[in-house]
């Protein structure tokens, strides 16, 4: 109901930009009731081609297009994404970056559900994850050496697929990359997330996240919320990760 109102009220909306923020929010909970994701993925591209500068609002949109496609294997919508949205850019902030690799996470637990569920095959797991790995990759040739917050998170997104893929010797690799990357750019809040996310799975007793609608729930809350590092930390305190519960190595 609160989106039907929104669209309703969009003619009547001096910022028009609110619109394109309201379309991100369908984008990334995969397309609500009356805007599928893929109508969004639509609009998107046409506003990329009109956007000779494109604001902040806007090149949000564009990295969660990008994402939405790398969820659903969309492979030529992909590149056009990584085309458009070209080297990121040097005034990126802290928030900025970690609200969007927040989505990429839920995106890797949402795959370690379906495959918990047995929706997703064993091989088909393993598929799922390289795509994500390949994606970072691709962030990581992006982004600026002045925005180096974002290093120690792109490398405890790769150890965490490598600890999904049962690849224990990359997965420390990684993770002590990232760690030393924090100590480097003395980014606290992440330090702490990546030290949380090691005792979730040094600990098999650890709770582990089961219910996909959780993480729908916390997206929806970010969505709506004007939020910054101190609500990040508090979600960060309170956040379980996903356990894959069979051994993918057979």
């Amino acid at each position: 109901p609160d989106a039907v109102v929104a669209l309703e009220e969009y003619e009547g909306c001096r910022d028009k930009s609110m619109y394109n923020l309201m379309c991100l929010d369908f984008l990334l909970v995969g397309g609500i009731g009356i805007l599928p994701g893929d109508t969004c993925v639509i609009y998107a591209k046409d506003l990329a081609f009109k956007c000779q500068n494109p604001s902040k609002l806007e090149l949000h949109l564009f990295v969660r297009a990008l994402l939405w496609c790398v969820r659903n294997e969309i492979k030529t919508e992909m590149d056009f994404w990584f085309n458009i949205l070209g080297p990121l850019p040097d005034n990126l902030s802290d928030v900025d970056f970690i609200f969007d690799l927040f989505y990429l996470e839920c995106f890797i637990c949402k795959a370690v559900q379906m495959f918990n569920e047995k929706e997703l095959s064993h091989d088909n797991f393993k598929i799922k994850m390289k795509e994500f790995y390949k994606f970072i990759k691709r962030i990581e040739t992006a982004v600026p050496a002045s925005v180096n917050f974002v290093r120690p998170l792109l490398f405890f997104l790769k150890s965490y697929i490598y600890k999904l893929l049962d690849n224990n010797e990359k997965y420390l690799n990684y993770i002590t990359k990232a760690t030393h990357e924090c100590n480097r750019c003395n980014n606290v809040t992440i330090r702490i997330w990546i030290e949380h996310c090691q005792t979730v799975w040094d600990n098999p007793r650890h709770p582990s996240l089961k219910n996909w609608s959780k993480y729908s729930r916390l997206i929806q809350y970010i969505s709506h919320k004007n939020w910054n590092l101190k609500d990040w930390s508090n979600i960060m305190y309170s956040l379980p990760l996903c356990k894959v519960e069979s051994s993918l190595e057979e």
